[in-house]
C-alpha cells in the first residue's frame, strides 16, 4: 500500500534534482554554443579541424577508460556507504583512477617522443589531447562520486562551468602564445586542470580522504577487482557505440556532400539534441537513487522494486516523446526556421522525427538500468555491440541511397531497435530471477 505514495515521492524528489542538474547542463550547452563561435572567429577552417580531431581523440580515450570507471563509482557508491565501507571504496577508485592515468600517460609520453623525432602539430595535438582525456576523466569520476552522493548543486556547478572556462583559458592563451591548434587544445587543458582542482576540494571538503585500516585495505583490492569486472564491458561496447554515434554525419559526407552533413546536424542539434540534453539530467540525477534502492542487489524485493521504477521511467520517456512528436508534427515550421539560416530551412521537416529518435533512445538507457542494477555489465555487452553494428549499418545505407532523409530514418528505426533490445535484455534478467 506504500509503494504509490513512495513512487510519487521518489518522482517528486527526481524532478526536483533534475531541474537544478539540468541547469548545469544547459549553461554548459550554451557556453559549448558560445565557444564554437568564439574559436572559429580566431583559428582558421584547417586549424578548427585539427582541434576537432584532438577533441576527438579525448573523447574516444573517455569513453574507453574513464567512462566505464565513472559508471563503476555511480553503481558501488550506495552499496559501499550502506555497508560502511566508503573508505575502501574511495581507495579502489583512486588506485583504479591511477591505473587509468599510468595508461594515457605512456600513450602520451610516446606520442612526444615521436614529436621529438618528427615534429607535428598533429602529433603535438594529439599528445595534449591525451593529457586532456585524462584530467576530465578524473573529472567525470570526481563527479560521479558527488552525483552518487546526490550533493546536485555541486554537480550542477561544474557542469555549467567547465565549457565555459576551457574556452576562455583557451582564448587566453591566444593573447600569450599566438593563435594556433596547440595553444586551443592546450588552453583547454588548462581551463580542466582549474575546473578538477576545484572538484578535487569540494570532494575533500564534502567526501572527505579515507583513513585506511589492515582490514579496509584488504576490503579496498577486493572492491577493486569488482568494480574492475564491472567496468570492462563498458568500454568494450564503448568504442562500438562511439563508432555509431559518428556514424551518421560521416556516412553523409561519403555518400552525400558536406551541404548534407550540415543540414542534418541542424536537425540533429535542434530535434534530437535536447531530448539527449534533458534525459542525460534525468538520468544523472535517477541512476544513484535506482543503484541506492537496489543496494547490493542481494534482496529480491529491492532488485523487483529498483527494476519496476526503471521501467516506470522508460515508458514516462515513450509517453512524454510521443506527445512532443505529435505537438512538433503540428507546429508552423517558420518557427523553427527563424532559429537557422536560410540555407537550413529545409532541416526543419525533420525536426520532429529526431525528436522522436531521442526520446525512444532515452527509454532505451532507462531500461538498460535492468542488468546494471544486478552488476551484470557483461549480459549486456552482446546486446550492445549488436545494435551499435545494426545502427552504423543503418547510417551507411540510409545516406547511400536517400541522403539526410535516409539518415534520419536509420536514426529513428535505431532508435525503436535500441528500445526493444534493452526492453527484451530487461525481461530476460526478470525471467531469470524468478526462476532461481
Amino acid at each position: 500500500m506504500k509503494e504509490p505514495r513512495t513512487w510519487r515521492r521518489d518522482m517528486a524528489r527526481i524532478g526536483g534534482e533534475s531541474l537544478l542538474v539540468g541547469s548545469g547542463h544547459v549553461v554548459g550547452a550554451v557556453g559549448s554554443i558560445v565557444s564554437v563561435k568564439v574559436l572559429t572567429t580566431y583559428l582558421s577552417p584547417e586549424q578548427y579541424g585539427q582541434f576537432s580531431l584532438g577533441l576527438t581523440a579525448a573523447v574516444l580515450t573517455g569513453q574507453i577508460l574513464s567512462g566505464p570507471l565513472s559508471a563503476a563509482t555511480t553503481r558501488f557508491f550506495a552499496p559501499s556507504t550502506e555497508s560502511l565501507r566508503l573508505e575502501p571504496f574511495i581507495t579502489a577508485t583512486f588506485d583504479l583512477l591511477a591505473h587509468f592515468a599510468g595508461i594515457v600517460l605512456t600513450i602520451a609520453t610516446l606520442c612526444g617522443l615521436v614529436w621529438l623525432l618528427h615534429p607535428s602539430i598533429i602529433v603535438a595535438t594529439l599528445a595534449v589531447a591525451l593529457l586532456l582525456s585524462l584530467i576530465t576523466g578524473a573529472e567525470q569520476i570526481l563527479d560521479s562520486i558527488q552525483n552518487a552522493a546526490r550533493h546536485r548543486g555541486l554537480v550542477a556547478w561544474h557542469l555549467g562551468l567547465g565549457p565555459w572556462l576551457r574556452f576562455a583559458c583557451a582564448v587566453a592563451l591566444f593573447k600569450v602564445a599566438g593563435t594556433t591548434t596547440v595553444s586551443a587544445i592546450c588552453g583547454y587543458l588548462f581551463g580542466a586542470s582549474v575546473l578538477l582542482l576545484s572538484q578535487y576540494g569540494f570532494f575533500r571538503w564534502k567526501i572527505g580522504k579515507p583513513r585506511l585500516t589492515r582490514a579496509d585495505r584488504a576490503d579496498a583490492r577486493d572492491l577493486e577487482k569488482r568494480m574492475l569486472r564491472y567496468a570492462w564491458p563498458f568500454g568494450i561496447w564503448g568504442i562500438f557505440t562511439s563508432v555509431q554515434l559518428a556514424s551518421d554525419r560521416w556516412a553523409l559526407g561519403i555518400f552525400q556532400d558536406l551541404h548534407s552533413v550540415g543540414v542534418y546536424n541542424v536537425a540533429y542539434q535542434l530535434g534530437y539534441y535536447p531530448v539527449l540534453l534533458a534525459s542525460t539530467a534525468l538520468m544523472q540525477v535517477a541512476s544513484p537513487i535506482l543503484f541506492a534502492t537496489a543496494g547490493d542487489a542481494s534482496e529480491v524485493s529491492r532488485v523487483r522494486r529498483t527494476r519496476s521504477a526503471a521501467l516506470r521511467l522508460s515508458l514516462i520517456s515513450v509517453i512524454l516523446t510521443t506527445l512532443g512528436f505529435i505537438v512538433l508534427l503540428n507546429l508552423d515550421r517558420d518557427l523553427f526556421g527563424a532559429v537557422v539560416g536560410p540555407g537550413f530551412r529545409g532541416a526543419t521537416i525533420y525536426l520532429p522525427y529526431l525528436f522522436l529518435a531521442g526520446g525512444v533512445f532515452a527509454a532505451g538507457q532507462f531500461a538498460i538500468h535492468v542488468p546494471l542494477i544486478e552488476f551484470d555489465t557483461k549480459g549486456a555487452l552482446f546486446t550492445k555491440i549488436t545494435t551499435a553494428l545494426i545502427g552504423t549499418a543503418l547510417n551507411f545505407v540510409g545516406a547511400a541511397v536517400w541522403g539526410v532523409k535516409g539518415v534520419v530514418g536509420a536514426t529513428l528505426a535505431f532508435s525503436f531497435l535500441y528500445l526493444v533490445a534493452m526492453l527484451r535484455l530487461s525481461r530476460t534478467r526478470s525471467n531469470g530471477q524468478q526462476t532461481r
